[in-house]
């Protein structure tokens, strides 16, 4: 779980470089108020943070599955996989 939290930090400190650089180009631009202004930057630039966040969901899916497995009792291990998996 610990790698996963590790990627779900990364996710969110990309999507935050990926924004402020957003931003910059939006104001540079001069689109500073304009809501509606289409900035020209590539959709590709949220790719990174949207496998480190895959990465982070897959690690601790696997992390809190083997947890449950192997501190819980059998009947209760089944069902907190149950809603978990109903959570993801």
């Amino acid at each position: 779980m610990g790698v996963g939290l590790v990627c779900s930090l990364m996710s969110l400190l990309t999507d935050g470089l990926v924004e402020t650089i957003r931003r910059r180009k939006a104001i540079s631009e001069g689109f500073e108020n304009n809501t509606m202004g289409v900035i020209h930057m590539s959709a590709m630039w949220t790719i990174p943070q949207y496998i480190f966040g895959g990465l982070a969901e897959a690690f601790n899916g696997i992390g809190h599955t083997e947890f449950y497995y192997s501190e819980l009792p059998k009947n209760m291990s089944s069902l907190a996989t149950c809603l978990s998996s109903v959570g993801m």
